[in-house]
């Protein structure tokens, strides 16, 4: 994980350096190194991603949650920079744009180094394998877990040389499985492709309509509540990790969404007349309840599948419903230029 954060932390800085550099003489090249970097930080992006949850879900199923939570906080602080940004020197788009680009090479330089001072402390390295022993509560405080040695290492080594069936872990998280995909999927078919046409119906001229509205309505309010709903599954958990078949139709019944966003004001559209929903509040309070559901169903499934195989398959079962999230995100995306074009 250190390479990945460590390369993010290159691109982020050339790209923050590129912002005060006049690339008019050279756009061509400036388009194609800005691709190169947009790659750089999808795939390493992926791959930390991949990683920290892999490592998560050697932990009890509250420290995955916390992860959930803190990806969901971090889309918010970056939307909440990005209004900053643009609204504090909306004169100097450059020194903005400069401004933002630090604070996510600044946010990486935090990261590198809070995973190193991870990486040290022992309950980490106990579940993460490195060393053997026994996490068991010498305090009387909640929640609080201290490594002590045992000379006890026989279950640990047999988990460790036991073989992996990927087909026995997929059979056991196959509705965790289906349930990240579905979710994924229903919400990068509407957003931000369509959630993003919708425009403010007040019959102003000024920063709201222009584009707070998109920014505050869409962007912050999406980042807010979904933020809300990975925060969720730490104080409660319905429906539990023995009715997986609820969890999948509380997926699928997300798709409500589709057209109650299309009620509303996107423009441009085919129809005008099949605008429902005229008031600025509504498509807010859609938003809010879509990435409320969405974080909270999307979240469930990272804390469910690795209770629900053994010890020694808990990184690799992560890993798989990691690898739908991907799946939803990738066919989301693509199914939004279906969706997208017709309203």
């Amino acid at each position: 994980m250190i390479i990945s954060i460590l390369v993010l932390m290159i691109s982020f800085s050339v790209t923050a350096a590129l912002v005060l550099i006049d690339t008019k003489q050279w756009t061509e090249e400036f388009f194609i190194i800005t691709m190169v970097i947009l790659v750089v930080i999808s795939a390493f992006g992926a791959a930390l991603q991949g990683a920290l949850f892999g490592m998560a879900g050697m932990f009890p199923s509250r420290y995955i949650q916390a992860v959930m939570a803190g990806q969901g906080l971090g889309g918010y602080f970056v939307c909440a920079v990005n209004i900053l940004s643009s609204v504090v020197d909306e004169s100097n788009i450059m020194d903005s744009s400069f401004a933002y680009f630090c604070t996510g090479t600044f946010a990486m330089f935090v990261s590198l180094f809070a995973y190193i001072y991870l990486e040290k402390l022992p309950i980490v390295k106990y579940y993460t394998r490195k060393t053997s022993g026994m996490c068991v509560c010498t305090c009387n405080c909640t929640g609080e877990c201290h490594l002590e040695k045992t000379e006890d290492d026989n279950k640990i080594n047999e988990n460790i040389n036991k073989e992996i069936n990927y087909r026995k872990i997929t059979k056991k998280i196959g509705s965790m499985m289906a349930t990240v995909y579905i979710t994924f999927f229903i919400t990068l078919s509407v957003f931000p492709s369509l959630t993003a046409r919708i425009k403010s119906t007040w019959q102003a001229d000024n920063k709201w309509t222009e584009s707070l509205f998109v920014s505050v309505g869409c962007f912050l309010t999406y980042n807010l509540f979904d933020y809300i709903g990975k925060s969720l599954p730490g104080i409660i958990q319905k429906p539990n990790s023995s009715h997986p078949r609820y969890l999948v139709t509380l997926a699928l019944s997300r798709v409500v969404f589709i057209p109650l966003f299309a009620l509303c004001n996107v423009q441009p559209r085919i129809n005008e007349s099949h605008v429902l929903f005229e008031h600025d509040a509504i498509p807010i309070l859609i938003m809010a309840l879509f990435a409320l559901s969405g974080g909270y169903v999307g979240s469930l499934p990272f804390i469910y599948a690795p209770v629900m195989v053994e010890q020694y398959e808990q990184e690799v079962a992560t890993t798989l419903v990691i690898f739908s999230l991907v799946g939803g995100l990738a066919s989301g995306a693509a199914f939004s230029f279906v969706i997208s074009p017709n309203f």
